[in-house]
């Protein structure tokens, strides 16, 4: 049933995520009700706040609105971005690609800069000359 309800990766609160689908669904709490055999008053008090739900009433609430439980990575819980497989491969790819062009660079006798933000020959103003 849910179309367009898009829930945050990073929801920690499964009471929040499913209030979020809920409302987000566009059903009346009367239609969400008929559907699931869960009480439309019962779906408005939670919504409210002023009640909880029962685990298999909100099982139920999931399941109609293709909800799921999925493990966070804890690297999530600690709010880091996490890599996929692909892009950990990329990443590695690249920086591996940098240190050959770094290597390549310095066989050709130009110099890091200090900073280590890029290359020049080694007559360049930028490059410390010792004393």
């Amino acid at each position: 049933m849910r179309k367009d309800v898009q829930l945050n990766a990073m929801e920690k609160d499964i009471e929040k995520a499913l209030k979020r689908a809920i409302i987000g669904s566009g059903l009346s709490y009367y239609r969400l009700g008929l559907e699931t055999g869960v009480s439309d008053r019962g779906i408005s008090w939670f919504i409210q706040g002023k009640r909880t739900l029962r685990l298999d009433i909100a099982a139920k609430l999931a399941a109609y609105l293709e909800l799921e439980l999925t493990p966070v990575n804890p690297a999530e819980r600690k709010g880091e971005p996490v890599k996929t497989e692909t892009q950990k491969v990329q990443s590695d790819a690249e920086s591996y690609r940098l240190q050959q062009a770094a290597n390549i660079l310095r066989k050709a006798g130009y110099v890091e800069l200090p900073d280590g933000s890029g290359f020049v020959l080694p007559t360049d103003d930028r490059v410390k000359k010792p004393n």
